[in-house]
């Protein structure tokens, strides 16, 4: 059976995404809200045919000494009626510009809870805004459908939490709530602005992995020492954490990312393969010809 809720939810966000539309003043606006229009609608689609809406992105392991063997992110993957792709990025800023963040950080979650339920995937990250993590109807929703579930001794699920502003405060005690029911966290696009030293310092002895801005992982060019500092920064901080590195091109990277720096334990990227057993395969081949090279 379709899951009612999540489709009474996204029933009332396309009501409020119409009162927007009527109130739009400018072109741009329109198209924008729009197209976030046909991206719920391709949404609710899914939902009533019970059909998976995230794609995956493996983390994969670079370390024997890693928590997890074969955890993955859940990344938003739409598409129109006729089978066209539909980029969920214009959407999501369409949703935090119109103060619906949490509205539509509920509905993905509960899919992705959903999703996770009856595919294969064992272990997943799912995306959420800082926002959402101080919202009460977020976090009860949440919690009560994650209480629901059962989950075998592989599975987890991992709460990725990004945008964080200067003025947000985390309370401990929500995060220990859901710690309570066994999520973990990561702190999402990691770098050494001020916003990420807040987000470090407010999921202090909670965050259970660190992404590193993709931006910065790339050792040829003068974001080396950039990456550096930055992995000095957390480690010293956060010491617990595991390291995870984003926009990795291939396993040459990754084992070039291993050998600089030992504290990064996953590796995640769109060029990567999508199965953790292509990866460990091609892994070792690369580990194989960095020792007959010496």
């Amino acid at each position: 059976m379709p899951d009612s809720y999540t489709l009474k939810c996204i029933e009332q966000l396309i009501l409020k995404l119409r009162s927007v539309l009527e109130n739009s003043e400018t072109d741009d606006k329109k198209r924008n809200i729009n197209y976030t229009l046909k991206c719920m609608a391709s949404l609710a689609r899914a939902v009533i045919n019970q059909e998976p809406i995230f794609g995956i992105e493996p983390w994969h392991a670079i370390n024997e000494n890693v928590p997890l063997n074969c955890p993955s992110e859940f990344l938003l993957r739409l598409k129109g009626s006729k089978g066209e792709k539909l980029p969920p990025y214009p959407a999501i800023m369409t949703f935090y510009q119109n103060d619906m963040t949490t509205d539509i950080d509920t509905i993905l979650f509960l899919c992705a809870l959903n999703q996770f339920k009856n595919g294969d995937e064992k272990q997943i990250s799912i995306n959420v805004s800082a926002h959402s993590l101080r919202n009460a109807d977020f976090i009860k929703t949440i919690l009560n459908r994650i209480k629901k579930m059962t989950f075998t001794d592989d599975e987890q699920i991992i709460i990725e939490v990004h945008e964080t502003s200067l003025e947000l405060q985390m309370s401990k005690d929500v995060l220990s709530l859901f710690r309570k029911c066994g999520v973990m966290f990561a702190i999402d696009d990691t770098g050494l602005s001020i916003g990420d030293v807040m987000r470090l310092a407010e999921f202090e002895n909670i965050a259970d992995f660190i992404k590193l801005d993709h931006n910065s992982i790339c050792l040829n060019s003068e974001k080396s020492n950039e990456l550096k500092r930055i992995v000095s920064f957390i480690t010293s901080m956060l010491p617990d954490a595991i390291l995870i590195a984003e926009g990795v091109k291939n396993t040459e990277h990754a084992a070039q990312l291993q050998k600089k720096y030992p504290q990064i334990k996953y590796v995640q990227g769109m060029h990567l393969p999508k199965n953790h057993n292509k990866f460990i395969e091609d892994w070792k081949i690369q580990q194989h010809r960095k020792t007959a090279l010496g």
